[in-house]
């Protein structure tokens, strides 16, 4: 599963260097580190990262928060502000910016990668307008256009492509996510998955599978192959689901 890309725009050499330390550890990749708004941008076009670290207080023609405007304006993700300024017009200019986190300075490694898990979910349920105190459940989905990021046994958040999702199997009060590379176990009903990752590629053919259309190989009566995996089509799914194939007779 691909990591989460993270740009790091810092302008202090030892601060950005503590910051990709503490990243690259937990299993996040550094896509670039800037010092300027120029930079930020330069290094946003040639890879658009998933999450950014902003320091307000940068050099150069712009400060952290026009950087962030501007950066906005490239793609929809995730802002996060480091900042050790408390006076208040700053801050109402930051807000209007709509960031997913702050981070005042100075930092642990641990406040820094719980800043991320809040982020995520600030982003991805529009919750910019405060930073949410409450530890998020073990296992939670947070899901983005085309992408969704899962938490593993390690508490971290791992993008997931819906490409690669093979199909989704329940059991109770778990679902095992089966990708081409992966396997997670989440603490959550189907209806909540179904709710959390609804993609058009995602069907629901029984009471305790989703798949991917994309990853069929074949159907075999009332079952469905996807690799070495046969899913039988559940009664009340089966219309549905064959209205959305495009069958040869």
């Amino acid at each position: 599963m691909p990591a989460i890309k993270i740009l790091v725009v810092e302008d202090d050499l030892l601060i950005a260097e503590e910051i990709c330390n503490a990243l690259h550890k937990a299993g996040y990749e550094v896509s670039a580190v800037a010092d300027t708004c120029s930079g930020a941008l330069e290094a946003a076009k040639k890879e658009a990262p998933d999450l950014v670290f902003m320091d307000i207080k940068i050099s150069g023609e712009a400060d952290g928060i026009e950087t962030a405007e501007k950066l906005k304006q490239l793609g929809d993700f995730p802002i996060i502000f480091l900042t050790n300024l408390h006076d208040k017009p700053t801050l109402q200019r930051a807000m209007r910016v709509n960031p997913a986190n702050y981070l005042a300075k100075p930092f642990s490694s641990q406040q820094l990668l719980v800043s991320i898990q809040h982020a995520l979910f600030n982003f991805s349920e529009n919750r910019t307008a405060s930073i949410q105190a409450a530890t998020l459940p073990v296992n939670e989905i947070i899901a983005l256009p085309d992408v969704v990021f899962i938490r593993d046994k390690a508490g971290n958040f791992r993008k997931q492509e819906i490409a690669e999702i093979l199909y989704i199997e329940a059991d109770r009060a778990y679902c095992t996510i089966y990708t081409t590379k992966d396997t997670y176990v989440q603490t959550s009903s189907m209806a909540h998955i179904r709710e959390k990752m609804k993609h058009p590629h995602l069907i629901q053919v029984s009471r305790s599978h989703m798949v991917n259309m994309n990853k069929i190989d074949g159907i075999k009566g009332n079952m469905l192959l996807i690799r070495d995996m046969e899913i039988k089509i559940g009664g009340q799914f089966r219309d549905a689901f064959l209205q959305r194939l495009n069958l040869v007779r």
